[in-house]
């Protein structure tokens, strides 16, 4: 019986469309776009937390060498440097698979 209330609320009468309006914002209380970003960004963040792991478990920042001048930069820095600029290549992925797919995407939602 709800099948139908979310097909036509508008053939429906005042107080159960009301209530059909709500039980659809609160399967979807985001804006879509707002839910496609979070596709993207969440498992990009994801990724660059993995790479960030990866590098620096065998890599001290420390240790930093350009052109045998010796840099002693704040680890905190590095990480916190590094880890934005994983998560922004990540992320830039991401969109770019997005993008890259938004065709399929729409014809996904026409019947």
């Amino acid at each position: 019986w709800l099948y139908g209330y979310f097909i036509l609320p508008e053939s429906l009468p005042a107080d159960r469309r009301r209530i059909a309006t709500t039980l659809t914002e609160a399967r979807h209380p985001m804006p879509r776009t707002t839910r496609q970003w979070i596709t993207v960004l969440w498992p990009a963040f994801l990724a660059a937390s993995a790479l960030e792991l990866l590098v620096f478990a065998g890599f001290d920042p420390q240790d930093v060498n350009l052109f045998g001048l010796s840099l002693e930069p704040e680890r905190a820095a590095v990480y916190s440097i590094t880890f934005l600029l994983f998560w922004l290549i990540t992320a830039a992925a991401g969109i770019v698979t997005r993008a890259m797919s938004a065709g399929d995407d729409q014809s996904a939602d026409s019947p």
